[in-house]
């Protein structure tokens, strides 16, 4: 049979209702920590585990809250303040990080805020890659493009201990493409006359 609680028609093993935020409150006693424990052990030796957040309507929440006392953290999930399918990840009530599943860019990752460091932990600038390379491949013909709005263009920089040389257009159509070393002499390939 089912068990339930707050429900006469438990619809599995555990049915749990209840009207108010709070359904079920996990604490431990002598500085333990409180678990919970989904089992996959199975009779046909598949050995699959899930925690299921179901939400009843697109503009509902399914989330999971990271909290320090009563103060929110982080929560993790969907529909948090939007009425969207996407994931997000958010500090307080600012959205992070999102996992986009529905706009016109699908399956895309973003962050609103903040930089993204690979291989360190304080990165200065919107992506920092230390201790390895970059690897841009494609079936078709891929391409690294550094795109400014300012008339000056934009600029390849090459650094050891300090800017060794850059690369960039002196701006405007059919602009110059500009090499420049750490002491500002210039070598120029001409663009269109």
């Amino acid at each position: 049979g089912n068990v339930g609680i707050g429900t006469t028609s438990p619809t599995n093993k555990l049915t749990v209702s209840n009207s108010d935020n709070v359904i079920a409150n996990f604490s431990a006693t002598g500085g333990n920590t409180p678990r919970i424990i989904v089992d996959g052990a199975s009779t046909d030796g598949t050995g699959n585990a899930a925690i299921y957040l179901q939400k009843k309507t697109t503009a509902g929440t399914a989330s999971v809250d990271f909290n320090n006392g009563s103060t929110q953290d982080w929560s993790i999930g969907t529909g948090i303040t939007t009425t969207d399918g996407d994931f997000r990840f958010y500090n307080g009530n600012v959205a992070v990080m999102t996992l986009d599943k529905e706009s016109a860019v699908a399956n895309t990752l973003y962050l609103t805020q903040g930089n993204v460091g690979i291989g360190t932990t304080s990165p200065g600038a919107k992506l920092v890659v230390s201790g390895g390379n970059i690897n841009v491949s494609g079936t078709g013909k891929p391409e690294i493009a550094i795109t400014s709005t300012n008339t000056g263009g934009g600029s390849l920089a090459f650094f050891e201990s300090a800017q060794v040389w850059s690369i960039n257009t002196n701006g405007g159509s059919g602009a110059d493409l500009v090499f420049t070393d750490s002491n500002d002499n210039q070598a120029n390939i001409r663009g269109d006359a």
